[in-house]
């Protein structure tokens, strides 16, 4: 074979194997990064769940050691997205969560920063769904829990429902403890028909509060 043709047979093997993908100039790029304090104890990985607002379809995660700090998603759409980051500890479990919110629509590259303050959080709480029931089932969007003092309404914390854990700082006391899960537009749509009784949350101990059970009430739920 000649010379020429030898040179002509490696460019197209190359095309077809040594091709270089760039990325997309004209997509932004989304940086995440946390903090150091937030890796401390037994938390190992952490995961990015990165989802669309305006286009709730697309849909990013990532799973990556927490030591590393930061990542990065390549080429994203214009859109706005809601971040979620879960500390993970090293058997999986769930050691604590964090939401924030970027907007790409004007096409710039950004950086969402996600702060645990693991330090600061004194409650963790779970939920589930009894009747066979769950998030996706349901259409529910979030849950709201809600913390009561004396027979009055104290303070209440929400997020994301197919998390199924809420961890938060409140200050100390004993508390009567129930939920409800809502879909996007605010609509009540289960409750919790038992709530913990007898909660003490302490301002400088954590507490776990348990397993709060959610009860489809469709057309029957009240108005909270």
């Amino acid at each position: 074979m000649r010379r020429a043709e030898v040179i002509a047979v490696l460019a197209l093997v190359c095309l077809a194997g040594c091709m270089k993908i760039y990325p997309d100039p004209e997509l932004p790029d989304v940086g995440v990064e946390w903090y150091e304090g937030d890796c401390a104890g037994d938390v190992a990985n952490i995961e990015i769940v990165m989802s669309g607002v305006d286009d709730p379809s697309e849909r990013y995660t990532a799973t990556v050691a927490c030591t590393t700090m930061k990542t990065k998603f390549v080429d994203v759409t214009r859109q706005r997205f809601h971040v979620t980051g879960i500390l993970k500890d090293a058997m999986g479990a769930d050691a604590g969560t964090t939401e924030t919110d970027v907007d790409l629509r004007n096409g710039f590259d950004e950086t969402a920063f996600l702060y645990f303050g693991i330090a600061f959080m004194n409650f963790r709480v779970a939920w589930t769904f009894d009747m066979g029931a769950s998030c996706e089932s349901l259409g529910a969007d979030g849950v709201d829990i809600m913390f009561e003092q004396n027979g009055q309404f104290a303070f209440i914390h929400g997020g994301w429902c197919d998390l199924y854990m809420l961890s938060g700082n409140a200050f100390g006391g004993p508390f009567t403890v129930s939920a409800r899960a809502y879909d996007l537009d605010n609509r009540t749509i289960a409750i919790s028909l038992q709530p913990l009784q007898d909660v003490t949350l302490g301002v400088r101990d954590f507490t776990d509060i348990g397993t709060i059970v959610l009860t489809p009430c469709g057309s029957s739920c009240p108005d909270l």
